[in-house]
């Protein structure tokens, strides 16, 4: 069930012109805001009024839904988490100015190097997945008209075939 992303207002974050679900996000976005960390990738168009909140509220969404899509475990929920609570404390304290977010960010930080030192999170750059669904596949991939969520649908077929053996 979608649920329905509102601002302080209670406006509908997608009369913001952002995007919040990932069935309308192109991997083109996506792959931006994760190589950039610029949430600003998530505006649908250069007028939108989007704020910094409503751009990470979105953004909290989008991790979510992906992490339902993929079906990723619970090391790698912890992984997408702590990155989203890492931005957003990033973003509040440019906001506040206030100090004390700044401990946060450092522990949060910390607990996100003792993740990946633990788990072996190498699981190729996002080119190359994209790469490999293009071979399996043999179609390119249109990165501003794929969505997140056809992508990822994709990554779980590959992963099914795999696990049976077949390709």
């Amino acid at each position: 069930m979608k649920q329905t992303l509102k601002d302080r207002d209670g406006q509908n974050l997608s009369t913001k012109q952002i995007y919040s679900e990932i069935d309308e996000l192109p991997l083109y976005n996506f792959k931006k805001v994760i190589d950039t960390k610029d949430l600003t990738f998530l505006k649908k168009t250069d007028e939108s009024k989007a704020t910094d909140e409503e751009l990470t509220k979105a953004w909290n969404r989008i991790s979510e839904q992906v992490a339902e899509v993929t079906g990723v475990g619970d090391v790698q929920q912890k992984f997408i988490m702590l990155q989203t609570d890492i931005e957003t404390l990033t973003i509040d304290y440019l906001v506040t100015r206030d100090r004390n977010l700044i401990t946060l960010i450092k522990t949060k930080q910390r607990e996100l190097e003792k993740l990946i030192e633990r788990q072996d999170v190498n699981k190729g750059s996002f080119d190359e997945q994209i790469a490999a669904v293009e071979l399996a596949f043999r179609f390119q991939i249109d990165e501003h008209k794929t969505t997140v969520k056809r992508f990822f649908n994709y990554i779980n077929i590959l992963t099914k075939q795999d696990k049976n053996g077949r390709r």
